[in-house]
């Protein structure tokens, strides 16, 4: 089974920057030859851009398990339907840098999860996440709070923002209006929010939202939700009550159909559409739960191919796997640049793969 998800391309000039660390990589490599002045006009510069996409991409079988070994020469990628091209190069993410985010809807969880979670966070290190990692913490309460674990990560500082920021959270109560939370923040604001708060960390992207999958009226929706975590590179993964978890409608595809409605959630689909998954809820917010969704991370595939020749907007990504009837494929959205063409002119430039890049169909998403 495939599943389409969407990428961008963004109108910026010059292929130096780096749109989006997690899931594209364009590498900047410059050969300079030097002399004593490095100023000196005189002097060339060579300058060599190479415009990859790693495109971290979940893949499981019927039972949301992960398919291991999967060899490299059977993965292809369409861009907007076109033709599936071969990619350059998959493998597992293994130990690549991370950027988590944990997101704990305070007053809609059972007290039970909130008093367990400041000790299932700290119990996330040596073996899940490492001193290379980043790790954000956030509370939605009345108020939306946030706490930045320091680098290098390390026992003591996470055991000490995790129980800062959850580690009274078993007092939490609903507050609403009649409470005196007079300006609320909400499920999908607060989601927002925490993606927005990643898209500048290096290492790949993810946030994990622990909710009951009901939002309560915020301005952002569903779809505008799905397209800024598809636009920043970030994975979304839910663990969710499971008498609240039930699918809502759906367009083709798998994208967002009509809203939540009553005890309807559209998180799995919110989840699925940018590379992630609702999680199993059968140790709701324990500290096994918390290092097996770390593990999975860690066991996706990275997708590699060039960066393909499309004008700026957003594009359909799908990524298969010959011969593997019954998968699950969901890769995470990217952004990326569109190609200076001031940079091409200059004959002191080498484009590297650009020949080898998916053609781009006629089939683009509606924005």
């Amino acid at each position: 089974m495939w599943r389409s998800h969407s990428f961008t391309m963004r109108a910026i000039r010059g292929w130096a920057e780096s749109a989006l660390v997690v899931c594209v990589v364009l590498c900047v490599l410059s050969s300079v030859a030097h002399s004593q002045d490095e100023n000196d006009p005189s002097i060339p510069t060579l300058r060599v851009y190479t415009n990859l996409l790693q495109i971290p991409t979940l893949i499981l079988d019927s039972h949301h398990r992960p398919i291991p070994n999967l060899v490299e020469s059977r993965f292809r990628v369409s861009i907007d339907s076109g033709p599936k091209s071969r990619v350059t190069h998959v493998r597992v993410e293994g130990d690549d840098p991370i950027a988590l985010a944990i997101l704990l809807d305070g007053p809609h969880l059972p007290g039970a999860v909130r008093a367990r979670l400041s000790g299932a966070v700290a119990g996330l290190l040596p073996n899940s996440l490492h001193a290379a990692d980043s790790l954000s913490l956030y509370k939605l309460d009345c108020a939306l709070s946030r706490a930045v674990v320091a680098k290098p990560i390390t026992a003591g500082g996470l055991g000490q923002s995790a129980e800062l920021m959850f580690g009274q959270a078993k007092g939490v109560r609903k507050q609403r209006e009649s409470d005196g939370c007079q300006q609320h923040w909400n499920l999908l604001d607060s989601i927002a929010a925490a993606v927005q708060g990643l898209q500048n960390e290096p290492g790949r992207r993810v946030l994990l939202v622990m909710s009951d999958g009901q939002d309560h009226g915020s301005r952002t929706s569903w779809d505008a939700a799905r397209a800024f975590a598809s636009e920043k590179g970030v994975a979304i993964f839910g663990i969710l009550a499971a008498s609240e978890v039930a699918l809502a409608p759906r367009g083709p595809r798998g994208m967002l159909g009509v809203e939540a409605v009553g005890e309807t959630t559209n998180m799995p689909a919110l989840c699925e559409s940018t590379g992630g998954m609702v999680l199993d809820d059968a140790n709701l917010g324990t500290a096994a739960q918390l290092r097996d969704f770390v593990a999975l991370i860690r066991r996706r595939y990275i997708v590699e191919f060039p960066r393909p020749d499309a004008e700026a907007g957003f594009h359909q990504l799908e990524i298969s796997v010959e011969k593997l009837n019954g998968a699950l494929i969901w890769p995470a959205g990217a952004s990326v640049p569109v190609a200076d063409p001031e940079l091409a002119k200059d004959p002191n430039t080498i484009i590297s793969g650009p020949e080898n890049a998916p053609p781009v169909g006629t089939k683009r998403p509606k924005q």
